[in-house]
């Protein structure tokens, strides 16, 4: 595991791994992943940079999550076809009667 995290660690850029497994403290003036342009604030900006997600309360609406959700619960059923789609199930939860989307863990 600690191979892997060197190589995403190389992959930032160099500068970023030090010593090892630690990577430098999030700049203010600078980012690395976003453009200096964006919409972001800077709070939101330094959040991003520093743990690799962001979230953004409200962005999609409830109506639209739940036609996704509805879309995404067929798929798993298996009543809507997508063309070169696979569905993994996760084997361990068949013993555990686990059903529908549930049991998927992979599209």
């Amino acid at each position: 595991m600690a191979n892997r995290l060197q190589a995403i660690l190389r992959h930032l850029g160099p500068g970023k791994a030090q010593h090892g497994l630690s990577i430098s403290p999030v700049s203010a003036v600078s980012y690395q992943y976003s453009q200096p342009d964006c919409i972001l604030s800077d709070e939101q900006r330094q959040f991003y940079e520093k743990n690799g997600y962001l979230v953004i309360k409200n962005l999609v609406s409830a109506e639209k999550l739940n036609k996704y959700r509805d879309q995404f619960k067929k798929i798993c059923m298996r009543e809507v076809k997508v063309p070169a789609l696979q569905i993994l199930k996760d084997v361990t939860l068949k013993s555990e009667l686990v059903q529908g989307e549930h049991a998927v863990n992979k599209i």
